[in-house]
């Protein structure tokens, strides 16, 4: 079986964690894109960017105060949501949005 980077870095001892944040929609939370599909198509890959959370599992890509392209997915975009629970991620810093200080829905 092919070694991946987390065995790697566990083998290595390496320290995996990344706190998880559960978000809200209209929050916004500063995200390292993943390297999926659409992210790659749009060459944001590895890119540091802002994420607005959408209603019905989409969200916004913001980079330098602008709009990228079209709402994507939340997987695409690095949010995952299951069960019972909302929208979540991991390693990311949650920005003040209109959801957090009261000014959204």
């Amino acid at each position: 079986m092919r070694e991946t980077g987390q065995d790697v870095a566990r083998r290595e001892g390496a320290v995996l964690k990344m706190d998880r944040i559960d978000l809200l929609v209209g929050d916004q939370v500063r995200l390292t894109m993943p390297w999926s599909e659409v992210v790659m198509h749009l060459r944001l890959a590895d890119q540091a960017v802002e994420i607005e959370v959408l209603d019905g599992g989409m969200a916004q890509i913001w980079r330098d105060g602008r709009t990228v392209s079209f709402p994507v997915t939340w997987g695409e975009a690095g949010i995952y949501s299951g069960g019972t629970s909302g929208p979540y991620t991991y390693g990311g810093q949650l920005v003040d949005g209109p959801s957090r200080s009261g000014g959204g829905q």
